[in-house]
């Protein structure tokens, strides 16, 4: 069943899950209140399995920020910061199942993408897909991910 609603304000019931999956989904909204409505939602000794984006270490809060710009969100937080979010909605446990910096995630993956441009998208979306890569690339040895897993 496909339940659509705000993942800021959940139409499910209390206590109601067993696993709540999110692959980069929190690092766009207002975390806490997020991160509360999926420990909300799940069952005692439920799991919240999720995979988001860190940075290793804080850099000039200048280029931060226009990180953060480029992707929509408030802020960049280390892996640190992020468990001290599930920490304050009351996880009981928390562990990090994975994850790495962009450099060490693609490290084994060096084809270049072929750039066979299309008509049917427009120039704009290029554009933003240029500005990604060159963050990428500047930034590949501090921006990453990690898997979270939370036990309610």
């Amino acid at each position: 069943q496909l339940i659509e609603g705000n993942v800021e304000n959940l139409p499910c019931l209390n206590n109601s899950f067993e696993f709540v999956l999110g692959e980069s989904i929190i690092a766009f909204t207002d975390k806490e209140r997020v991160i509360s409505e999926c420990y909300r939602v799940l069952q005692q000794d439920g799991k919240l399995v999720v995979i988001e984006m860190i940075i290793d270490r804080h850099i000039d809060k200048g280029e931060e920020e226009k990180i953060a710009q480029l992707y929509g969100m408030k802020e960049l937080l280390t892996e640190n910061e992020w468990v001290q979010l599930f920490q304050k909605a009351n996880f009981k446990r928390i562990t990090i199942a994975g994850g790495g910096t962009i450099a060490e995630t693609i490290s084994g993956y060096v084809e270049e993408p072929e750039w066979n441009v299309s008509s049917h998208i427009p120039n704009e979306l290029y554009e933003a897909w240029v500005q990604h890569e060159n963050v990428r690339l500047m930034y590949q040895h501090i921006l990453g991910h990690r898997i979270f897993i939370c036990e309610k």
